[in-house]
C-alpha cells in the first residue's frame, strides 16, 4: 500500500501542476488592453468572442475564431490589422513561458493579420530557432522576411531612411575632414616654404608673402566651420596637389554639395504636407483605413484636385467601404484628367462588375490593359 501511494504522489503532483499552469496561463493571456474604438464592429465582436472562449479554457475554439477574424479581415479589404497583430504578439510573448507551440501559432496568426509588421517575423524566427537550435536557416529566412516587411512599411521606412541618411552623411563628413587634414599637413609646408624669403625681400616679394598669409587665413575670416574651413584650405593648396589628390578633392566637393545635405532635406520633406499624404495613402490602402487619415486625404484632394495618386486612393477607400457612387465619381474624374490611365479603367471595371453592370465592366476591360488583374492593395473584388 505504501509503495502504491508513493508511486501515485508524483502523478498527482504533475496533474495539479498542469491545472495550476493552465488556469494561471488564461488570465495572463487576457491581461490585454483592447483599443475597441479603433477596430471595426465585426472584428471587435469576434475578438470579444475569442476572449470569452479563452476565459472558459476553450483554446481550440478560440483558435477557430481567430481564423474567422483572418477571413473577416479579407472581407473588409484590410491588408494590415496593426492592433490585432500587436495584441497577438503580446499574447505570444506571454505564452512562450508556458507553451511555445501555442506561442508559435499565435505569432503565425499575427503575421497573417499584419504582413507589413517586421517585428512579427523577427519574433517568429526566434521561436522557431528555439525549437530547432541548430537550424539557422529558419532564423535567417524570418529575419530577411522582416527586413522586407520593414521596407514595405512606409511609416517605418521613413524613419529608416532618415536614420541611415544621417549615418551616411556623418560618415562622409568625417572622412572628408580627415582627408582634408591629411592634405593640409602634407602640402602646407610646400605652400609656406618661400614665405620666409618673401618676407625678407623687397616690396614686391613682401606683398606676395602677405597675400600668401591672407589667402591662408580666409577660412577664418569668413567664419567657416571646421569641415568647410579644412576644405577651403585644401582648395588653396590646389597647385601643390597631385593628380589623384585633386580628383579626390573634386569628388569630396560633389559629396559635400549633393549627399551631405540629404538628412536635412529629408527632414524638411517629412515635415511637409506631402509626406503626411504619403503616410495617409499607405494607411488607407494597407492599414485600417483610419477616419482621420481619410479626412486628411479628402482635404488634400480639395486643395490639390489634380493629384492622381490621392484621387485613386480615395476611390479605392470608398469602394472598400461600400460607397460605390463616390468611387465611381472619382474614377470618372480621373479619366477626365487622363483618359488612357489603365489602372483607373481596371478599378472602374471591377466596381461596375460588383454593381452587376457586366456590359460596362467589359467595355472598361477592353479599354484597360490586356492583363486585367487586381494589383496588390490597388483594388479588391470583394
Amino acid at each position: 500500500m505504501a509503495s502504491n501511494r508513493g508511486s501515485t504522489l508524483p502523478e498527482e503532483r504533475k496533474r495539479w501542476r498542469k491545472k495550476i499552469t493552465h488556469y494561471f496561463f488564461i488570465p495572463v493571456l487576457l491581461n490585454l488592453v483592447l483599443p475597441a474604438p479603433l477596430l471595426p464592429d465585426n472584428l471587435h465582436t469576434l475578438w470579444q468572442k475569442r476572449k470569452s472562449l479563452i476565459l472558459n479554457g476553450r483554446l481550440k475554439e478560440a483558435e477557430v475564431v481567430l481564423k474567422e477574424i483572418q477571413e473577416e479581415k479579407l472581407n473588409e479589404g484590410i491588408e494590415n490589422l496593426w492592433d490585432y497583430a500587436i495584441l497577438l504578439l503580446r499574447e505570444a510573448q506571454r505564452a512562450k513561458v508556458f507553451n511555445r507551440e501555442w506561442a508559435l501559432r499565435l505569432i503565425s496568426a499575427a503575421v497573417s493579420l499584419a504582413p507589413d509588421l517586421p517585428y512579427l517575423y523577427f519574433y517568429r524566427g526566434e521561436l522557431l530557432w528555439f525549437k530547432t537550435p541548430w537550424d539557422f536557416s529558419v532564423l535567417i529566412k524570418n529575419y530577411i522576411d522582416g527586413l522586407k516587411a520593414r521596407c514595405r512599411n512606409v511609416a517605418l521606412a521613413v524613419g529608416e531612411v532618415g536614420k541611415w541618411s544621417l549615418i551616411a552623411s556623418s560618415g562622409i563628413q568625417f572622412g572628408i575632414f580627415l582627408f582634408c587634414l591629411l592634405l593640409i599637413f602634407k602640402r602646407v609646408p610646400l605652400f609656406l616654404h618661400p614665405l620666409r624669403e618673401e618676407l625678407k625681400g623687397k616690396d614686391k616679394d613682401l606683398i606676395k608673402g602677405l597675400s600668401r598669409i591672407g589667402i591662408l587665413s580666409l577660412p577664418f575670416i569668413l567664419h567657416l566651420n571646421l569641415l568647410w574651413g579644412a576644405f577651403a584650405i585644401s582648395l588653396i593648396l590646389w597647385p601643390f596637389l597631385r593628380r589623384r589628390e585633386r580628383g579626390a578633392l573634386f569628388l569630396s566637393l560633389l559629396l559635400l554639395v549633393y549627399l551631405v545635405p540629404l538628412p536635412q532635406r529629408w527632414a524638411s520633406y517629412c515635415c511637409s504636407g506631402r509626406a503626411q499624404v504619403v503616410l495617409d495613402t499607405y494607411e488607407a490602402l494597407y492599414g485600417r483605413r483610419d477616419e482621420e487619415a481619410v479626412k486628411r486625404l479628402e482635404r488634400w484632394v480639395g486643395l490639390n484636385p489634380y493629384d492622381r495618386d490621392s484621387l485613386l486612393t480615395l476611390g479605392v477607400v470608398y469602394k472598400r467601404e461600400g460607397n460605390w457612387q463616390k468611387a465611381l465619381t472619382l474614377y470618372q474624374r480621373l479619366l477626365f484628367l487622363n483618359p488612357r490611365d489603365p489602372q483607373v479603367w481596371n478599378n472602374m471595371g471591377n466596381l461596375l462588375l460588383l454593381s452587376e453592370e457586366v456590359d460596362k465592366a467589359i467595355r472598361c476591360a477592353i479599354k484597360g490593359p490586356s492583363s486585367w488583374r487586381p494589383l496588390r492593395g490597388a483594388f479588391i473584388t470583394t
